[in-house]
C-alpha cells in the first residue's frame, strides 16, 4: 500500500516538470499565443500541492478513513 501511494505521489510530481517543458517547446517552436500557453502551464503546476493531497488521502486508508468520517 505505501508503495502504490508513493508512486501515485511521484506520478503527480511530474506537473512541476510541465513549465519548463513547455517553455522549451514554445521557445523552439515560436508559436504565435506562446505567453497564454505558458501561463497555462504554470496554472497546471500550482496545482501540484492540492493534486498531491488528494492522491495521499485517495491511496492510504488511514487517511481515507478520517476524511470520510
Amino acid at each position: 500500500m505505501a508503495v502504490r501511494s508513493l508512486l501515485a505521489q511521484f506520478s503527480v510530481s511530474s506537473l512541476c516538470l510541465a513549465p519548463p517543458f513547455a517553455l522549451m517547446i514554445l521557445a523552439v517552436g515560436k508559436f504565435e499565443n506562446g505567453q497564454i500557453l505558458v501561463q497555462i502551464s504554470f496554472a497546471i503546476s500550482s496545482l501540484h500541492s492540492c493534486v498531491n493531497a488528494i492522491v495521499l488521502v485517495l491511496t492510504t486508508i488511514s487517511f481515507r478513513k478520517y476524511v470520510l468520517r
